[in-house]
């Protein structure tokens, strides 16, 4: 897709002329509003978004029009591109995550892939590291605690993990996520107001994980799970708490909300990456709330403190983002050469 190519949201999925009643935009399943006319102070004036506008507005519908397109291959090509799958490196010990598997392809699964569901495990380092990569203009480089002659860090199969990647992205591309993860911090119609200051200008996107109950399995007197007649350990699912009624054991453990159809608590995870200042950067960060509800509101209210600590440690200079802001989120005038080709659907960029 162009930088300046448009995708439709109607509030659900449309491919080939045909409605999937599952998935849905969340603006669907929350507001029951098609083409983005929420908030009512900024609505989209089409519905037909661009890259930086779903980004702004967080539309599942765009990513996973995008999805389709790319297949579950070209996904996990780009996930694996930006680090996700394998260890970073950083040199402690570390998960390595998960992206779909090459070869396997059920076409609904590239689209619930496209926004993080499914067959997509990622660990905060690496996601952080996926916001310095866009923040360094494409660049992929190894996490290290140590500045100076950071040692050699090779992988389990011994493979030396390399200290940087020229990912070769289209700089009108890179452009456009910045200035769409600029737009969601500081932009009436973006996700993730609670990390806006006035001191410089944050550039981030919010998320939102399902999450599974926790289970407490019985053990032994040796700590060992006691297995069943069928060889299935022995457990019960945790109930969650709430704000009003936490669990008394697990006081962070809280529902989300309630399944509308089933009637039953769900819990979500929050997230929130970002770099600042959106356009000098010098730090990049990652937040993620175990059962902490929308991004926004738990991860994205820890990014300010987090930020507080790093101006206070001189890790991050501070500037009068007014300006900045203004001539940021100011409309784009595409270019005769995007610097991005049309591609034909199933693409893998």
């Amino acid at each position: 897709i162009g930088v300046d190519s448009t995708i439709e949201c109607t509030g659900h999925l449309v491919l080939e002329g045909k409605t999937y009643a599952r998935p849905r935009c969340w603006t669907m399943s929350m507001f029951e509003a098609a083409h983005h006319t929420i908030p009512s102070n900024a609505p989209h004036p089409t519905g037909f978004l661009t890259f930086s506008d779903a980004l702004e507005r967080s539309c599942n519908i765009y990513f996973e029009v995008l999805g389709d397109r790319l297949r579950l291959d070209g996904l996990a090509h780009w996930m694996k591109e930006f680090g996700l799958g394998q260890p970073t490196g950083i040199g402690l010990s570390e998960a390595r995550g998960a992206v779909p598997k090459v070869g396997r392809y059920e076409r609904s699964e590239s689209w619930y892939a496209a926004i993080g569901q499914g067959p997509v495990l990622a660990t905060p380092i690496q996601m952080a590291n996926v916001a310095a990569t866009i923040a360094r203009d494409g660049k992929w480089m190894r996490p290290t605690l140590v500045v100076d002659n950071p040692p050699d860090v090779f992988d389990s199969k011994g493979k030396l993990i390399p200290r940087e990647i020229d990912l070769h992205l289209p700089k009108p591309a890179l452009a456009a996520a910045r200035r769409g993860m600029t737009a969601v911090v500081n932009s009436p119609a973006g996700t993730g107001d609670s990390m806006q200051r006035s001191d410089l200008l944050v550039a981030a996107k919010t998320g939102s994980a399902s999450a599974t109950k926790l289970t407490r399995y019985e053990r032994d007197q040796f700590g060992n799970r006691i297995l069943d007649e069928n060889g299935k350990p022995l457990g019960y699912e945790i109930e969650y708490g709430s704000r009003e009624n936490p669990n008394p054991e697990i006081a962070w453990y809280r529902a989300s909300d309630i399944d509308a159809k089933t009637g039953k608590a769900r819990g979500t995870h929050g997230w929130a990456i970002g770099f600042a200042p959106a356009d000098k950067p010098q730090i990049a960060f990652a937040v993620y709330v175990e059962y902490g509800n929308k991004g926004n509101y738990s991860a994205g209210s820890i990014v300010g403190p987090m930020l507080d600590a790093c101006v206070k440690r001189k890790y991050l200079t501070p500037t009068n983002p007014n300006p900045i802001r203004a001539s940021i989120l100011m409309p784009v005038i595409p270019t005769e050469d995007a610097g991005v080709e049309e591609r034909d659907e199933g693409a893998s960029e």
